[in-house]
Order: structure tokens, then sequence, then C-alpha cells
């Protein structure tokens, strides 16, 4: 909502779209909007 968009620096108020340049806004694998390095291991292996 654009509440929410205004206090996230990837998101872009007027459109509560992703900011020029930006690649994501959250998520454990992104970091200042942006997607972490190739080999960041961003979720445990899950065993079953």
């Amino acid at each position: 909502n654009p509440k929410e968009c205004e206090k996230d620096p990837c998101c872009e108020p007027g459109t509560c779209k992703l900011r020029s340049g930006a690649q994501c806004a959250y998520g454990t694998c992104c970091q200042n909007c942006g997607f972490s390095p190739g080999g960041t291991v961003c979720r445990a292996v899950a065993n079953e």
C-alpha cells in the first residue's frame, strides 16, 4: 500500500513499484534493493 511504500527505500511512492535500478524490495536474498551476491546462502537446506 502507499503508506508502506513511502517507508521503503526500494519503492517508488507515486507508483508503488520498485524504484529505477532496484532489483528487489525484501526477502532473505535482497540487500539494499539488490540481490545478494551469487553463492550467498539465503535459506537453510531442508532436511527430510
